[in-house]
């Protein structure tokens, strides 16, 4: 799979440790008023990739680190149509990631798929989106890291918008996502998300909405060996600004509730938890794009106590196009974990990865880059139990 394909690809950032992606700290609503801020142009691009990588701590180890050489050959998709009142788009990497040697059991094909379909009848439209992967990922099941393995994510949601008038106006969104580890021995991971949310909201002009949104979420999870199924609660006001070509913004913040089912003891549980996020693209100059993404909520507490822990997560994305052929990419991740149960295993990951990519013809583009990656485990006296990865790779695309 192209590195840093989420980045450029649907927006999504940080590298193998990294949990941060501009869409998730958006949300539904957020990533709605993104799709419907501007119209899309009638575009299909293929291409095809090979791309090559050494990572050397392929198992995200504290100790006895082992690095290999991977192969990723792949494919890609962009295409985007309107028709009168209906519209769609997808973009799609599909690709198998070779690994050698002793490694040769992480090889598998990997994909990203994201369709969209819009229907607009004026005074209400309708889009109906999907996020569809298959990757692999360092699960945090202790310390010293060494959990990696296979899982596939399928998501669906929907946003249906009324315009009450000319400064009302009202959005549905409901949301499912079914994550899938293939490992037999993860199937505690697994686990089934669904969620609603109402949001009146005001036009103060045509580029800027605010309003309030209300959700209600529900979590189930294959068992409840690890994890404890839960229901939440939000209640957050948001604000939307959109200058096209220039400036998109969307930010939220208000609170959460989260009940945990058959959870012995839990802090926080019940209380009103903040939570936020924010999204910023701003063309600073006609070759130099910021990036900016925040999000602060709870999540499952990955240390497997049926509890609770609030991420904080940030990233930094910089692209800057140096000349007609010749692009340099940069995004920075910080991930904050806090336990809220007692448990020592509060941790911190940093990611940044660059990639210099020169275009030697209208069609032809090669890209080499680099990927930095590292775990630190808060207040923990055990040997070995941060660890770091580095990734360095190289390749070559075509697009027709």
């Amino acid at each position: 799979m192209i590195s840093n394909k989420l980045k450029t690809a649907v927006l999504a950032g940080g590298v193998v440790l990294g949990a941060i992606s501009y869409a998730n700290a958006a949300g539904v609503l957020g990533r709605y008023f993104d799709t419907t801020s501007v119209a899309l142009p009638d575009k299909l691009a293929l291409g095809i990739y090979e791309e090559v990588r050494y990572e050397d701590n392929l198992f995200s180890t504290g100790a006895g680190e082992r690095g290999g050489i991977v192969f990723s050959t792949g494919a890609t998709l962009d295409a985007s149509r309107a028709r009168g009142e209906f519209s769609y788009a997808i973009k799609a990497d599909v690709a198998y990631d070779h690994y050698h040697k002793f490694a040769s059991d992480l090889s598998a094909p990997v994909y990203t798929i994201t369709p969209m379909v819009r229907y607009d009848q004026g005074n209400w439209d309708f889009v109906l989106g999907g996020n569809f992967l298959h990757s692999h990922t360092v699960l945090d099941r202790g310390v010293g890291g060494g959990t990696r393995s296979k899982y596939y994510v399928s998501g669906v949601d929907a946003t249906w918008n009324l315009h009450l008038n000319e400064k009302w106006g009202m959005a549905v969104t409901g949301e499912y996502e079914n994550k899938d580890y293939t490992d037999g021995f993860y199937d505690d991971e697994d686990y089934e998300l669904y969620e609603m949310t109402i949001a009146p909201y005001y036009v103060f002009s045509p580029k800027t909405k605010a309003g309030v949104s209300m959700g209600y979420a529900v979590k189930e999870y294959n068992d409840s060996v690890r994890y404890a199924d839960s229901d939440t609660i939000t209640l957050n006001g948001f604000v939307d600004y959109r200058v096209t070509g220039k400036i998109s913004t969307h930010a939220t913040a208000g609170a959460e509730w989260v009940n945990y089912d058959s959870s012995p003891s839990v802090s926080k549980e019940n209380d009103a938890l903040f939570n936020c996020g924010l999204t910023v693209r701003y063309a600073m100059l006609s070759n130099l794009d910021l990036s900016v993404g925040l999000l602060h909520k709870h999540d499952d507490n990955s240390g497997g106590s049926n509890g609770l822990q609030q991420d904080t997560d940030a990233l930094l994305g910089l692209t800057w196009r140096i000349n007609s052929k010749l692009t340099l990419a940069q995004n920075f991740s910080h991930t904050w974990s806090d336990k809220k149960d007692g448990i020592t295993t509060d941790n911190t990951q940093i990611g940044y990865d660059a990639t210099l990519s020169y275009d030697m013809t209208k069609n032809l583009t090669i890209y080499g880059g680099y990927e930095y990656g590292n775990t630190d485990y808060s207040n923990l006296a055990v040997k070995d139990a941060d660890y770091t990865t580095n990734i360095y790779h190289m390749g070559v695309r075509y697009t027709f």
